[in-house]
């Protein structure tokens, strides 16, 4: 059984606090990713325009 269909069977507080960590863990992704994204197109623009 995988977790989702596991929240959505047992829906309890402390499910509903799992999956809220879960959201927020992966918007801390999405956003440490594109500040990598932005530092090195930034980096590139830099090196590149100063040549």
């Amino acid at each position: 059984m995988t977790s989702r269909a596991y929240r959505a069977l047992n829906r309890t507080g402390t499910d509903y606090e799992v999956t809220l960590a879960d959201s927020v863990t992966g918007v801390k992704g999405v956003v440490l990713f594109m500040a990598l994204v932005l530092t090195f197109w930034l980096l590139t623009c830099y090196l590149f325009g100063t040549q």
